[in-house]
């Protein structure tokens, strides 16, 4: 179930504000993936996290 909590998410939606008017170029606010989709989507998402961390 989702819950509506604006003050839970302001840190991310700050940050993303803060990339697209181009003054920021990255972020430090903690992303939990353990209980996002399944096992093989996590695995995905932390090969792709991997790999965009060579790139920057």
């Amino acid at each position: 179930m989702l819950i509506h909590d604006p003050k839970r998410l302001e840190p991310y939606t700050t940050q993303l504000k803060e990339y697209f008017a181009g003054t920021r170029k990255e972020f430090d606010v903690p992303i939990d993936i353990s209980k996002f989709g399944t096992e093989f989507q996590r695995k995905v998402l932390e090969v792709v996290k991997k790999f965009l961390m060579v790139l920057l």
